[in-house]
């Protein structure tokens, strides 16, 4: 009997260790993505690798326009993060459209209460960002009671287009839609991706 016991509680006590132990190795997992491994193009993201891609640009936005998203090289966007400012009272709202018309939010300077000049072509890394042709209206969202609309920086924003699966070439392109409010300014200064 006492044989027993003492079996049950070695083994009770090798599943509690091998318990702390999983979650030892996760917590690493998370602890070596949360890092800015800035220098390198390669991290951990799980169990898979991923190029993450950062490129500091400098964009100012004063009204909604539509730009052409595409890459040099065929590749698969697996996110998109934007970094930026908002000066002015007026609604922000950042999509992602695939080739097929479905739109991802990037980023909505609308958020719940808690108790200009024009961009120019530009390349980014293996993404190539240009304005189109095509306009689009700047956002009249009604605001209710329980939100409000924030300015200032946000940082590495991917409201929809944390985690996703968009296939990217010279022909077949995305757009990045840009609605800004009136008497506002939206400021780009860091596009992040991942590519696989």
């Amino acid at each position: 009997m006492v044989k027993k016991q003492k079996r049950r509680d070695r083994l009770h006590r090798f599943e509690l260790l091998t318990a702390i132990s999983l979650v030892l190795v996760l917590f690493g997992f998370f602890m070596i993505n949360s890092f800015d491994f800035s220098s390198s193009s390669n991290i951990i993201t799980g169990f898979v690798s991923s190029d993450i891609v950062r490129q500091n640009v400098s964009f100012e936005i004063q009204q909604s326009q539509i730009y052409e998203l595409s890459s040099e090289t065929p590749s698969k966007l697996t996110s998109l993060r934007l970094t930026g400012s908002i000066e002015g009272p007026g609604i922000v709202k950042i999509f992602l459209e695939d080739p097929q018309g479905q739109q991802l939010l990037v980023y909505s300077n609308i958020k719940e209460k808690k108790e200009g000049n024009l961009i120019t072509g530009k390349a980014v890394g293996s993404l190539i960002i240009k304005p189109s042709e095509t306009t689009v209206s700047p956002p009249t969202e009604e605001i209710t009671i329980n939100q409000k609309i924030t300015s200032g920086p946000f940082y590495n924003e991917c409201s929809g287009t944390c985690f996703m699966s968009l296939s990217l070439s010279p022909n077949n392109t995305a757009k990045l839609i840009f609605q800004v409010g009136e008497n506002t300014k939206l400021k780009i200064s860091q596009i992040t991706y991942t590519t696989e």
